[in-house]
Protein backbone atom coordinates (compact mmCIF):
# COMPACT_ATOMS: atom_id res chain seq x y z
CA UNK A 1 0.00 0.00 0.00
CA UNK A 2 1.88 2.45 -1.38
CA UNK A 3 0.87 6.81 -0.12
CA UNK A 4 -0.12 8.80 -3.15
CA UNK A 5 -0.80 12.18 -1.86
CA UNK A 6 1.93 14.05 -4.21
CA UNK A 7 0.12 13.46 -7.36
CA UNK A 8 -2.65 15.38 -5.59
CA UNK A 9 -0.34 18.37 -6.09
CA UNK A 10 -1.98 18.71 -9.37
CA UNK A 11 -5.54 19.02 -8.35
CA UNK A 12 -4.19 21.92 -6.13
CA UNK A 13 -2.87 23.81 -9.39
CA UNK A 14 -5.88 23.16 -11.20
CA UNK A 15 -8.22 24.46 -8.02
CA UNK A 16 -6.03 27.85 -8.26
CA UNK A 17 -7.50 28.52 -11.71
CA UNK A 18 -11.44 27.22 -10.72
CA UNK A 19 -14.52 28.73 -9.43
CA UNK A 20 -16.46 27.82 -6.28
CA UNK A 21 -16.44 24.29 -5.81
CA UNK A 22 -19.70 22.02 -6.66
CA UNK A 23 -21.68 20.98 -3.31
CA UNK A 24 -20.05 18.46 -1.56
CA UNK A 25 -21.63 14.85 -2.56
CA UNK A 26 -23.33 12.68 0.34
CA UNK A 27 -21.10 10.01 1.66
CA UNK A 28 -22.11 6.29 1.64
CA UNK A 29 -22.08 4.56 5.38
CA UNK A 30 -19.37 2.10 5.54
CA UNK A 31 -20.32 -1.04 5.87
CA UNK A 32 -19.09 -2.35 9.30
CA UNK A 33 -18.12 -6.37 9.48
CA UNK A 34 -20.74 -8.51 11.52
CA UNK A 35 -19.35 -9.69 14.49
CA UNK A 36 -18.29 -13.22 14.69
CA UNK A 37 -17.97 -16.09 17.21
CA UNK A 38 -16.01 -18.64 14.92
CA UNK A 39 -13.01 -20.17 16.38
CA UNK A 40 -9.21 -18.42 15.34
CA UNK A 41 -7.39 -20.15 12.88
CA UNK A 42 -3.69 -21.65 14.25
CA UNK A 43 -0.88 -19.35 13.22
CA UNK A 44 0.94 -20.92 10.16
CA UNK A 45 4.51 -22.08 11.32
CA UNK A 46 7.50 -19.18 11.05
CA UNK A 47 8.73 -21.14 8.17
CA UNK A 48 6.07 -20.10 5.65
CA UNK A 49 6.96 -18.33 2.43
CA UNK A 50 3.86 -15.41 1.82
CA UNK A 51 3.55 -14.09 -1.29
CA UNK A 52 0.41 -12.02 -2.98
CA UNK A 53 -1.73 -14.45 -4.80
CA UNK A 54 -5.20 -14.84 -6.36
CA UNK A 55 -7.84 -13.43 -4.37
CA UNK A 56 -11.14 -11.28 -4.21
CA UNK A 57 -11.86 -8.60 -1.87
CA UNK A 58 -13.79 -5.39 -1.19
CA UNK A 59 -12.56 -2.78 0.81
CA UNK A 60 -12.54 1.19 1.84
CA UNK A 61 -9.40 3.22 1.87
CA UNK A 62 -9.66 6.23 3.10
CA UNK A 63 -7.12 9.21 2.84
CA UNK A 64 -6.90 12.37 4.72
CA UNK A 65 -3.77 14.87 3.59
CA UNK A 66 -3.52 18.17 5.22
CA UNK A 67 -1.52 20.86 2.25
CA UNK A 68 1.11 24.08 4.11
CA UNK A 69 1.23 26.77 1.24
CA UNK A 70 4.28 28.84 1.92
CA UNK A 71 2.44 31.10 -1.15
CA UNK A 72 0.37 34.22 -0.43
CA UNK A 73 -1.50 33.29 -3.77
CA UNK A 74 -3.00 30.15 -1.82
CA UNK A 75 -4.88 29.49 1.90
CA UNK A 76 -1.87 28.59 4.24
CA UNK A 77 -4.00 25.19 4.72
CA UNK A 78 -5.98 22.96 3.14
CA UNK A 79 -7.55 19.56 3.63
CA UNK A 80 -7.98 16.86 0.98
CA UNK A 81 -10.07 13.79 2.27
CA UNK A 82 -11.60 10.88 0.47
CA UNK A 83 -12.84 7.86 0.89
CA UNK A 84 -12.97 4.94 -2.07
CA UNK A 85 -15.24 2.06 -1.89
CA UNK A 86 -13.87 -0.74 -4.32
CA UNK A 87 -13.64 -4.49 -5.08
CA UNK A 88 -10.17 -6.16 -6.07
CA UNK A 89 -9.68 -9.23 -8.05
CA UNK A 90 -6.59 -10.65 -8.58
CA UNK A 91 -7.77 -14.32 -10.80
CA UNK A 92 -5.72 -17.20 -10.96
CA UNK A 93 -5.16 -16.27 -14.80
CA UNK A 94 -0.93 -15.32 -15.37
CA UNK A 95 0.56 -14.44 -18.84
CA UNK A 96 3.84 -15.29 -19.66
CA UNK A 97 5.38 -13.33 -17.60
CA UNK A 98 4.12 -15.03 -14.50
CA UNK A 99 1.67 -11.89 -13.84
CA UNK A 100 -1.82 -12.67 -12.25
CA UNK A 101 -5.01 -10.65 -14.31
CA UNK A 102 -6.00 -7.77 -11.94
CA UNK A 103 -9.23 -5.93 -11.86
CA UNK A 104 -10.81 -3.07 -9.58
CA UNK A 105 -14.04 -2.08 -9.58
CA UNK A 106 -15.20 1.04 -7.96
CA UNK A 107 -17.98 1.63 -6.10
CA UNK A 108 -18.05 5.03 -5.24
CA UNK A 109 -15.20 7.54 -4.72
CA UNK A 110 -16.25 10.32 -2.51
CA UNK A 111 -14.49 13.79 -1.09
CA UNK A 112 -15.39 14.90 2.45
CA UNK A 113 -17.36 18.21 3.09
CA UNK A 114 -14.29 19.85 3.83
CA UNK A 115 -12.23 19.10 0.63
CA UNK A 116 -12.96 21.76 -2.21
CA UNK A 117 -12.45 20.19 -5.54
CA UNK A 118 -12.78 21.95 -9.21
CA UNK A 119 -16.03 21.85 -10.82
CA UNK A 120 -14.32 19.78 -13.51
CA UNK A 121 -13.76 16.73 -11.13
CA UNK A 122 -17.31 14.66 -11.35
CA UNK A 123 -16.77 12.13 -8.62
CA UNK A 124 -19.91 10.43 -9.14
CA UNK A 125 -18.68 9.37 -12.81
CA UNK A 126 -16.57 7.28 -10.77
CA UNK A 127 -19.13 4.81 -9.70
CA UNK A 128 -18.60 1.16 -12.11
CA UNK A 129 -14.86 2.44 -13.60
CA UNK A 130 -12.69 -0.65 -13.69
CA UNK A 131 -9.47 -1.09 -13.30
CA UNK A 132 -7.10 -4.02 -15.22
CA UNK A 133 -4.16 -4.80 -15.73
CA UNK A 134 -1.27 -7.38 -14.52
CA UNK A 135 0.07 -7.76 -10.45
CA UNK A 136 4.07 -8.18 -10.85
CA UNK A 137 5.47 -11.02 -8.28
CA UNK A 138 6.34 -7.37 -6.26
CA UNK A 139 2.49 -6.40 -6.20
CA UNK A 140 2.92 -3.36 -8.43
CA UNK A 141 0.03 -3.06 -11.23
CA UNK A 142 1.39 -2.63 -15.02
CA UNK A 143 -0.23 -1.90 -18.19
CA UNK A 144 -3.18 -1.08 -16.14
CA UNK A 145 -6.26 0.49 -18.44
CA UNK A 146 -9.42 2.09 -17.51
CA UNK A 147 -12.94 1.00 -18.95
CA UNK A 148 -13.59 4.27 -19.74
CA UNK A 149 -11.17 6.79 -20.76
CA UNK A 150 -13.15 9.48 -20.43
CA UNK A 151 -14.04 9.63 -16.74
CA UNK A 152 -10.16 8.05 -16.38
CA UNK A 153 -8.75 11.13 -17.96
CA UNK A 154 -10.63 13.46 -15.42
CA UNK A 155 -10.02 11.41 -12.32
CA UNK A 156 -6.59 10.10 -12.85
CA UNK A 157 -5.04 11.96 -10.92
CA UNK A 158 -6.70 10.65 -7.77
CA UNK A 159 -6.86 6.92 -8.86
CA UNK A 160 -3.00 6.33 -9.97
CA UNK A 161 -2.61 4.94 -6.60
CA UNK A 162 -3.77 1.78 -7.73
CA UNK A 163 -0.42 0.81 -9.62
CA UNK A 164 0.49 0.50 -5.89
CA UNK A 165 -2.14 -0.92 -3.76
CA UNK A 166 -0.50 -4.09 -2.73
CA UNK A 167 2.60 -4.26 -0.46
CA UNK A 168 5.79 -4.42 -2.46
CA UNK A 169 6.62 -8.24 -2.31
CA UNK A 170 10.47 -9.13 -1.92
CA UNK A 171 11.73 -11.68 -4.21
CA UNK A 172 11.62 -14.45 -1.77
CA UNK A 173 8.51 -13.32 -0.34
CA UNK A 174 7.49 -12.44 3.16
CA UNK A 175 8.29 -14.80 6.51
CA UNK A 176 8.19 -14.04 9.80
CA UNK A 177 11.02 -12.73 11.25
CA UNK A 178 12.48 -11.80 8.14
CA UNK A 179 13.68 -8.10 7.27
CA UNK A 180 14.58 -6.63 3.66
CA UNK A 181 15.82 -3.43 2.42
CA UNK A 182 15.74 -2.58 -1.79
CA UNK A 183 15.48 0.48 -3.83
CA UNK A 184 12.71 1.44 -6.03
CA UNK A 185 12.29 3.43 -8.96
CA UNK A 186 8.89 4.05 -10.46
CA UNK A 187 7.57 5.93 -12.55
CA UNK A 188 3.04 6.79 -11.79
CA UNK A 189 1.64 8.25 -14.95
CA UNK A 190 -1.55 10.44 -13.66
CA UNK A 191 -3.27 11.23 -17.47
CA UNK A 192 -1.77 14.50 -17.60
CA UNK A 193 1.28 14.47 -14.74
CA UNK A 194 3.99 12.01 -14.41
CA UNK A 195 5.90 11.38 -11.77
CA UNK A 196 9.20 9.34 -11.14
CA UNK A 197 9.80 8.32 -7.70
CA UNK A 198 13.36 7.14 -6.32
CA UNK A 199 12.56 4.94 -2.71
CA UNK A 200 14.72 3.56 -0.34
CA UNK A 201 12.35 1.19 1.37
CA UNK A 202 13.06 -1.22 4.89
CA UNK A 203 10.82 -3.84 5.60
CA UNK A 204 10.38 -6.04 8.93
CA UNK A 205 7.94 -9.03 9.34
CA UNK A 206 7.25 -8.88 12.63
CA UNK A 207 4.76 -11.34 13.61
CA UNK A 208 1.64 -13.35 13.05
CA UNK A 209 -1.74 -11.45 14.66
CA UNK A 210 -5.10 -12.55 14.62
CA UNK A 211 -7.92 -9.83 12.04
CA UNK A 212 -11.20 -10.78 11.90
CA UNK A 213 -10.46 -14.35 13.59
CA UNK A 214 -7.88 -14.98 10.95
CA UNK A 215 -3.97 -15.13 10.85
CA UNK A 216 -2.42 -12.53 9.35
CA UNK A 217 1.79 -11.36 8.41
CA UNK A 218 1.99 -7.73 10.10
CA UNK A 219 4.73 -6.23 7.88
CA UNK A 220 6.17 -2.94 9.03
CA UNK A 221 7.50 -0.96 6.30
CA UNK A 222 9.26 2.77 6.13
CA UNK A 223 10.63 4.53 3.15
CA UNK A 224 12.41 7.99 2.29
CA UNK A 225 12.09 8.62 -1.25
CA UNK A 226 12.64 11.35 -4.01
CA UNK A 227 10.35 12.81 -6.92
CA UNK A 228 10.18 14.88 -9.59
CA UNK A 229 7.42 15.26 -12.26
CA UNK A 230 5.65 17.70 -14.78
CA UNK A 231 2.14 17.85 -16.09
CA UNK A 232 -0.63 20.31 -16.61
CA UNK A 233 -2.94 21.74 -13.74
CA UNK A 234 -5.83 24.30 -14.20
CA UNK A 235 -4.97 24.45 -18.36
CA UNK A 236 -1.09 25.42 -17.62
CA UNK A 237 1.78 23.59 -17.27
CA UNK A 238 3.72 23.11 -13.95
CA UNK A 239 6.50 21.02 -12.64
CA UNK A 240 7.05 19.16 -9.47
CA UNK A 241 9.89 18.90 -7.06
CA UNK A 242 10.22 17.10 -3.27
CA UNK A 243 11.13 14.24 -0.78
CA UNK A 244 9.17 12.80 1.81
CA UNK A 245 9.28 10.12 4.58
CA UNK A 246 6.65 6.97 5.16
CA UNK A 247 5.94 4.94 8.09
CA UNK A 248 3.19 1.95 7.69
CA UNK A 249 1.82 -1.64 8.62
CA UNK A 250 0.22 -3.83 6.29
CA UNK A 251 -1.36 -7.12 6.64
CA UNK A 252 -0.94 -10.25 4.04
CA UNK A 253 -2.56 -13.72 5.24
CA UNK A 254 -1.50 -17.43 4.87
CA UNK A 255 -2.91 -17.43 1.39
CA UNK A 256 -1.51 -13.92 -0.03
CA UNK A 257 -4.18 -11.97 0.53
CA UNK A 258 -4.14 -8.63 1.28
CA UNK A 259 -6.10 -7.40 4.64
CA UNK A 260 -5.32 -3.98 4.51
CA UNK A 261 -3.11 -1.26 6.53
CA UNK A 262 -1.98 1.95 7.44
CA UNK A 263 0.58 4.53 6.68
CA UNK A 264 1.61 7.85 7.63
CA UNK A 265 3.70 10.38 5.19
CA UNK A 266 4.75 13.46 5.49
CA UNK A 267 6.56 14.80 2.21
CA UNK A 268 8.37 18.73 1.61
CA UNK A 269 7.84 19.36 -2.21
CA UNK A 270 8.01 22.71 -4.33
CA UNK A 271 5.40 23.04 -7.23
CA UNK A 272 6.32 25.14 -10.43
CA UNK A 273 4.30 27.32 -12.84
CA UNK A 274 6.71 27.91 -14.95
CA UNK A 275 4.57 30.32 -17.52
CA UNK A 276 3.99 32.53 -14.53
CA UNK A 277 6.71 32.27 -12.66
CA UNK A 278 5.37 31.09 -10.13
CA UNK A 279 7.00 28.46 -7.22
CA UNK A 280 4.58 27.24 -4.59
CA UNK A 281 6.63 25.82 -1.85
CA UNK A 282 4.47 23.17 0.22
CA UNK A 283 4.38 20.75 2.95
CA UNK A 284 1.78 17.28 2.75
CA UNK A 285 1.22 15.66 6.09
CA UNK A 286 -1.23 12.17 5.63
CA UNK A 287 -2.71 9.51 6.17
CA UNK A 288 -4.06 6.31 4.23
CA UNK A 289 -5.98 3.46 5.76
CA UNK A 290 -7.45 0.37 3.92
CA UNK A 291 -9.96 -1.92 5.85
CA UNK A 292 -10.95 -4.92 3.98
CA UNK A 293 -14.89 -5.36 3.90
CA UNK A 294 -17.06 -8.15 3.78
CA UNK A 295 -18.56 -9.42 0.37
Amino acid sequence: MRSWWHVLATVLAAACAAGPPPAAAPQPASASPPPTTATPLPLPPSSAVIRIGPQRNRFIAHQRVEIHNDYAGMPPEQLLEFRSWFTATVAPAQDSAGRWATTFVIDSLVADSATALPPTFNLAAARGLAVRGWLTSTGELQDAVFSDSVTAQNLGRLLGWFRRFFPYVPADGFREGGEWTDSLTTSEPGLGATITRITAIHMRAAGWELRDSAPALRVEVTETYDFSGSGEGGGQPLELRGSGFRRGVEYVTAQGEYTGGVSHDTASLTITLPQQGITIPQRQVGTLTVTRLPL
